[in-house]
């Protein structure tokens, strides 16, 4: 039986995507960077990219929003990670192996070392534990210049992630 409230679920449900990102750090895919944000709608969207397609002046940032570059999921998906069907009862450690075999190019250029965007990765898991997600836009949100605010039970401002490799402006 199922004890959280829709709330609850759906935030937990949303940080078993941020895990997946932090089992594919630990399996060397480093380079990959989250751009969480929140829609128009009030759904929480969070995608994937490599560190040469996140501004060199934002870390949680794109360049070029093309799927192709930055697949996303959406909170609206609830437990259908990118809307797969098989992903309902996918661990995070299933979901990784999933992504790699559903996004090969975007896996491929996160593939590498970024010890200091990991480390920042794991910290804001810890911080944002057990009730928030992070933001690093949206419309109708405040945000610090450069920083993430979050989401969730709580609302507090999360120290910027390591600038991209790509663009220098949005």
């Amino acid at each position: 039986m199922n004890t959280k409230s829709p709330d609850q679920q759906h935030i937990h449900d949303c940080r078993r995507l941020l895990r997946m990102i932090s089992e594919l750090h630990v399996r060397g895919y480093q380079r990959l960077r989250v751009i969480p944000h929140l829609y128009s709608v009030g759904t929480w969207r969070c995608g994937i990219t490599d560190v040469d397609n996140v501004l060199s002046n934002h870390g949680a940032l794109p360049c070029n929003w093309d799927f192709a570059h930055v697949p996303q999921h959406t909170s609206a998906a609830g437990r259908e990670c990118f809307g797969w069907g098989d992903a309902k009862q996918a661990s995070p450690s299933r979901l990784a192996s999933m992504f790699l075999e559903r996004f090969p190019d975007v896996s491929r250029r996160g593939l590498g070392r970024d010890f200091e965007y990991a480390g920042w990765f794991s910290w804001m898991l810890h911080e944002t534990y057990p009730d928030c997600l992070p933001i690093a836009q949206g419309d109708y949100v405040e945000l610090p210049p450069g920083g993430l605010t979050t989401i969730g039970g709580r609302e507090f401002r999360l120290k910027p992630p390591p600038f991209g490799n790509g663009c220098n402006s949005q």
